[in-house]
């Protein structure tokens, strides 16, 4: 009987409980980031020296380039934001002589290992076939003949010598130029692009390298920070977007506000 009368106080003081779920927490606000000055570190290549107007065209393009990668990423004005992103883009540019310089030497590379494939040719072709060897004539002094059956020593045919190939090749200038002004303060992470520079073939290509760092507005600290570098050419709108967003490619304000905002 006892049991039944605690049985049923238990029922009726907590069998009507009901069971609510914990609330989930909040997602944290989004990052207010502002944009610092973008600084540019531009080198020209041409073929044999680069002149006023190629130095500025490129410089105005790559300096277009990147501000319009830096487009539509939702900044906020510096009074607002509670982080900054400091950008900072070294970069190769090639001009249309030293693009056509590189062309005219691959060309030759190719005529070269053609006319070495020939000539391969040509001298198997000729020792493979071989006459036999004859026996001295009578009275013959200080001669020898070679032993019967085996054929003289193939002779490789001389033609006109192959063309040369030659070429230079000269380094523009570099144009420590910001986009809008100077940034906050160099930034903690540095460019490698300038000191691989030396390191550079007669064949390479154009090539941009970003730095992007995240700091905190108030204290200046740096809470994220990367490095990217590829084969684009700084001038190109689409390759250096591209570049950016591989940089950036796990932040949500990079992405710039959604559709709703």
């Amino acid at each position: 009987m006892r049991r039944a009368l605690v049985a049923l106080a238990t029922f009726l003081c907590f069998g009507c409980q009901a069971v609510r779920p914990r609330p989930a927490a909040p997602a944290p606000p989004p990052l207010r980031v502002a944009l610092a000055e973008p600084l540019l570190d531009l080198w020209v290549e041409g073929a044999g020296g680069v002149t006023p107007e190629e130095t500025g065209q490129a410089l105005s393009a790559s300096r277009a380039a990147l501000g319009g990668a830096l487009d539509g990423r939702g900044f906020v004005a510096a009074a607002d934001a509670d982080h900054l992103l400091v950008v900072r883009e070294q970069a190769v540019t090639r001009t249309a002589g030293r693009r056509q310089q590189q062309a005219a030497a691959v060309a030759g590379i190719v005529l070269l290992v053609a006319v070495a494939v020939v000539l391969v040719a040509i001298a198997s072709r000729g020792s493979g076939s071989g006459s036999p060897g004859r026996a001295p004539a009578a009275g013959a002094v200080g001669r020898t003949a070679p032993p019967r059956g085996l054929a003289p020593p193939p002779r490789l045919p001389v033609g006109p010598p192959a063309p040369w190939f030659g070429w230079s090749f000269d380094v523009g200038f570099h144009f420590p130029v910001p986009v809008a002004g100077p940034p906050m303060r160099p930034p903690e992470l540095p460019p490698t692009l300038e000191g691989r520079l030396g390191a550079r073939g007669f064949l390479a290509g154009d090539e941009t390298e970003l730095v992007l760092e995240l700091r905190e507005a108030a204290s200046g600290a740096t809470v994220w920070s990367r490095r990217v570098s590829g084969e684009a050419d700084p001038r190109d709108p689409a390759a250096v977007r591209a570049l950016l967003d591989r940089a950036a490619w796990d932040q949500a304000w990079a992405r710039g506000p959604s559709p709703g905002a």
